[in-house]
């Protein structure tokens, strides 16, 4: 399905998509509609703060600052922001990735300990070479990568899910709740986006298996995409 997205959202609008989260230049592959390119981890939890930013790219640093022995500050990083996407595109995103949380190939949070509201995505590569978590709650987001320094198998079965998110939710448990609360990610503008398709009950013989079926005409998440990739 997501290389059916990506063929029809077109490579050129999906490279730009990626570039304006901060992700390097990605190869003309299909591959690369599911996230089958090389980026360190920084990149991708840059790229992935954009959505918890509501649209804004915060320019990604390892230092913070540099202090002289005096005390003096001789280095301080930049913070400098870009809007780069519409606000309801990334709600939307945030959105599908909520619902990886709760009943996803990250749904095993809340047996490690986690609770609080948080979108994120789990990756592996082909023959367990690496395994990837990146998640964010309305404060704060969080990258893991796990691997080795060749590309070589980590364990039978080595999916982010196991080796990435677990590393994850300690990291995250451990931040202050003071400094980085985890509330609603509706609170500052990222909002989900109305509950999955849901079974109708009694109305299972009505021939769509019993789900309930998207609303066209308010196509509110359509409409987003559509907008961000030239539809109308």
């Amino acid at each position: 399905m997501t290389v059916r997205v990506g063929n029809r959202a077109g490579f050129e609008n999906v490279a730009q998509f990626a570039a304006k989260a901060g992700l390097p230049e990605i190869p003309l592959s299909a591959q690369s509609y599911i996230g089958n390119f090389g980026a360190t981890p920084k990149d991708v939890t840059m790229a992935y703060t954009v959505l918890a930013n509501g649209g804004v790219r915060r320019q990604a640093y390892v230092i913070e600052r540099i202090d002289s022995a005096d005390g003096e500050i001789i280095f301080r990083a930049a913070h400098g922001t870009v809007p780069v996407f519409e606000r309801s595109v990334c709600a939307t995103t945030t959105g599908i990735m909520s619902e990886i949380m709760q009943r996803g190939t990250a749904a095993s949070a809340k047996s490690l300990g986690w609770t609080k509201p948080a979108a994120g995505k789990t990756g592996t590569t082909d023959g367990y070479h690496d395994a990837w978590f990146v998640g964010f709650t309305s404060t704060l987001t969080c990258g893991v990568w796990v691997g080795l320094d060749k590309p070589v198998t980590i364990i039978p079965k080595g999916y982010g899910a196991a080796l990435a998110l677990p590393v994850w939710v300690d990291v995250m448990k451990r931040a202050s709740a003071d400094k980085y609360p985890a509330d609603s990610l509706g609170a500052k503008g990222v909002a989900r986006i109305p509950g999955p398709i849901q079974p109708k009950g009694d109305d299972s013989a009505n021939g769509d298996g019993g789900l309930r079926k998207p609303d066209k005409e308010s196509g509110g998440v359509l409409r987003s995409f559509k907008r961000f990739f030239g539809g109308k």
